[in-house]
């Protein structure tokens, strides 16, 4: 199980005088089913992998801000913090995802210390379409309501795995013939 945060921005200019920016954090926790291939037994040991996740998200934020520029040398800002945006979106969330990396066997103990970097495409839209026009800050203060999107993101890990069992070869017993 993996705890992912995934950031982004939309941007978006509004009536020829306005401008908003909504840059908005989601926490997932995450489960990836991955099949990997392994380039070798070395000490580096090269890998591809890939496979799909499923991913509930436990917490969105977004953190809007709108500038209105309503005459020539001055505006205004509309900011009030952040706010909650948990109940806009979807809490199951599927990707697939292809990735590689790289593994140095034995440097700490028995384990491996792990470089991986995985592309992840996702399969259904974040938003809630039946919720889009809940939140009236949004729609009143920002003039936004959510359009139908998908997140596709690259991930970067860098880590330990240390091995729970220690295989050994089973060696064959020779058998006495009377």
């Amino acid at each position: 199980m993996l705890y992912t945060q995934k950031r982004f921005v939309f941007k978006e200019r509004l009536f020829n005088y306005s401008t908003i920016e909504l840059p908005e954090t989601q926490t997932y926790f995450e489960v990836p089913v991955l099949l990997n291939f392994n380039f070798g037994r070395e000490k580096w040991v090269p890998y591809v992998n890939a496979g799909i996740s499923i991913s509930y998200l436990a917490k969105s934020k977004m953190s809007p801000l709108r500038k209105d520029s309503l005459y020539i040398g001055g505006g205004r800002e509309v900011k009030e913090g952040e706010i909650d945006v948990t109940d806009l979106r979807q809490r199951l969330n599927y990707n697939l995802i292809l990735g590689a990396g790289i593994k140095v066997k034995n440097v700490i103990g028995r384990g491996y210390i792990f470089l991986d970097v995985r592309y992840c495409h996702g399969l259904n839209k974040l938003n809630d379409p039946d919720k889009r026009y809940s939140n009236d800050d949004l729609m009143y203060k920002y003039f936004y309501t959510d359009s139908d999107f998908k997140i596709n993101s690259f991930q970067y890990s860098l880590g330990y795995s240390y091995p729970l069992y220690k295989p050994k070869l089973k060696r064959k017993t020779k058998e006495k013939y009377e």
